[in-house]
């Protein structure tokens, strides 16, 4: 019965997203108001169809339904019951549900504001989001149903152990929000193209959309990037994987749109440039999608190995830029905006050069993800693009994206007050004398990397505090604490990349019971081994006490061995005594005997501030949403 009803609410999601694309397309090109006026029940209907089905899907992993293929599949009898609820979004079809539960969630956050909007324009949108459904319902009826159904009772093969951690029950759902929250951003902008209406009115109305999708985003990814620390093993935070790439990519274009947003709301300036980053951010969240469930790469993060889903996704990919284009072609002529003229010291100059550093990023990263794929789709060559490539542009344009943020946080819109430069200099002076002291401080070896790192950081708090000094007789409610708080977070997060990335220490090593390692001034000391019984899985953990240079025991961590009960699979799950300044990290590796492991051992400076960093900025779209529904 569960697979019988869910698949009929997809049908019914199915079926209600096409009426109300072809009833309220009708109703808007004839001018039939009644059919219009279906639109909205129509996207209800079908907002609840597919919440439905998604809840469904839950419902039958939780009473461990296995008639389902999808269910055997991906849970056991011995998974947790925390596991299997979230196993529904662990695989392709339920992901993809999942995908399109939220991008419904988003429409009811819009429906609901529904007086809000001119008539016109919330119906366009409306119809496009409504589109976008029905392509992606059609994807999960036709190719990647989760409801596929066994008269017997199929074998449990049980969750990927990867994914048995808590990081599945927060990361995709809010990765996935940050994707499809561009959609409703592509919708609105596309509705307003459409209607010749891209003014600073329609730029009030999207900016607290655009930055719900962003914070989401952003969220998702740092939950992403510290989930991969915790459960891979391998002490770090990001691996440049192309899945990884994926969900940076719409990050970095998101970030631009959101800059440039407020040059359309203050200055009526930028809405060509506005309009194709909305374009943009969208069709990356789709190949980011691509990318997870096509198969043309391998990693540890892909959903599916079936080529086909992946052209179908392509497809999609391909129409939504066509007609993206189309209308951007036919409606820029009706685009109303002043051109761009202002002085070089001013906010608008600091907004388009950051977004000019964000696509140097971006295309940065688009290359180095699909130029390899390419060429092994083409079977021209297999070659892989590693770390170092990256770090080759990111570094030197971390950079000047600080510098950028520190010295022009305090221009203002007109140009009129010119930056004192003397002032800036003695400030960078400052900053650059308080770096040096925190590196001697934590008695770290002088390094340049981390020497201008940590300056640009501290420059770009120091120019926050100036600005703030600026604006201190403005009320408080007018004073941009979100746009504040947001270049705090990159700050601190700028640090922990700069600190965690010079001076991270690594040894790997045997070690017997009794031996000990000393490591960047901590001593690492085997006590025991022993065995652990785990609801599906069965292990070896190990004790190992850890003591400072003054022979202060400081942390006791328990690395473990899991092996789990269905397919065998080794897992390694590494302890972590995290600390405001430095992480110590101990992980397993191959055991000689009985008493001999194989151990790696990392000490990583000051590692949690990039978390730390993504938090803040996190904080800093909800309130940017806040202020501007007190306001």
């Amino acid at each position: 019965m569960i697979a019988v009803f869910g698949q009929l609410m997809l049908w019914g999601a199915w079926l209600a997203s096409f009426a109300l694309v072809l009833c309220a397309g009708m109703g808007m090109r004839f001018g039939k108001v009644y059919l219009t006026a279906l639109g909205r029940p129509l996207a209800w209907l079908q907002v609840g169809c597919v919440l439905t089905a998604m809840l469904t899907l839950m419902m039958a992993f939780l009473t461990k339904d296995f008639h389902l293929l999808y269910v055997a599949n991906n849970a056991s009898e011995l998974l947790p019951w925390v596991y299997r609820l979230t196993a529904s979004w662990g695989a392709h079809e339920g992901s993809l549900l999942l995908w399109v539960s939220l991008l419904n969630l988003w429409m009811a956050f819009y429906l609901a504001q529904y007086n809000q909007y001119d008539k016109a324009r919330f119906y366009y949108t409306v119809i496009i989001l409504g589109a976008i459904s029905l392509g992606f319902l059609s994807l999960l009826l036709f190719t990647s149903t989760p409801f596929a159904y066994s008269e017997t009772v199929l074998p449990a093969r049980d969750l990927n152990p990867l994914l048995q951690d808590p990081g599945l029950v927060s990361h995709p759902p809010m990765l996935y929000m940050g994707y499809v929250g561009y959609a409703l951003v592509f919708a609105m902008t596309m509705s307003a193209l459409w209607e010749g209406k891209i003014d600073r009115a329609w730029a009030r109305q999207l900016r607290p959309w655009a930055m719900m999708a962003w914070g989401c985003l952003t969220l998702g990814i740092t939950l992403g990037s510290l989930w991969a620390y915790r459960e891979l093993g391998w002490g770090g935070y990001w691996f440049w994987d192309p899945v990884e790439n994926a969900s940076l990519m719409p990050w970095l274009a998101g970030t631009a749109f959101i800059h440039v947003i407020l040059l359309v709301e203050k200055q009526d300036m930028g809405q060509a440039w506005l309009v194709f980053l909305a374009i943009l951010a969208f069709a990356l969240s789709i190949l980011g999608t691509f990318l997870v469930r096509s198969g043309v790469i391998v990693s540890v993060h892909s959903f599916a190995s079936d080529p086909s889903r992946g052209i179908v996704l392509l497809v999609l990919l391909a129409l939504i830029l066509l007609c993206g284009s189309i209308v951007y072609g036919l409606k820029s002529d009706q685009i109303q905006a002043k051109p761009l003229s202002f002085a070089f010291f001013s906010r608008p100059c600091a907004i388009l050069l950051q977004s000019l550093c964000m696509m140097v990023l971006l295309g940065s990263v688009m290359i180095g993800t699909l130029y390899p794929m390419l060429l092994s789709i083409l079977q021209v060559a297999d070659i892989s693009v590693g770390a170092p490539y990256f770090e080759a542009i990111w570094q030197p344009m971390g950079y000047v994206i600080l510098l950028l943020a520190g010295w022009m946080i305090g221009f203002d819109w007109a140009g009129k007050d010119k930056p004192k430069v003397l002032l800036q200099c003695a400030l960078f002076v400052y900053c650059a004398a308080w770096a040096y002291a925190a590196l001697w401080y934590f008695e770290f070896a002088f390094k340049w990397a981390a020497f201008a790192g940590i300056t640009l950081a501290f420059y770009l708090i120091g120019g926050t505090k100036l600005h703030m000094l600026k604006l201190r007789h403005q009320p408080l409610k007018q004073l941009p604490w979100a746009s504040w708080l947001a270049h705090l977070g990159l700050a601190v997060m700028a640090v922990g990349i700069t600190m965690s990335g010079t001076y991270n220490t690594r040894l790997e090593a045997l070690m017997r019971t009794g031996d000990r390692l000393s490591l960047s001034g901590y001593l690492f000391e085997f006590i025991e081994t022993y065995g652990i019984p785990g609801p599906n899985y069965s292990g070896v953990g190990a004790t190992f006490h850890v003591y400072n240079a003054l022979g202060e025991r400081v942390a006791v961590m328990h690395p473990e061995k899991r092996v789990y009960l269905v397919g065998e699979t080794v897992m390694t799950d590494a302890a972590i005594d995290a600390g405001v300044t430095r992480d110590l990290y101990l992980a397993l590796g191959q055991p000689e005997d009985e008493n001999t492991w194989s151990v790696r051992l990392y000490v990583k400076p000051f590692v949690r501030w990039i978390w730390a960093g993504g938090f803040i900025m996190t904080l800093a779209a909800l309130l940017s949403l806040g202020l501007r529904r007190r306001r």
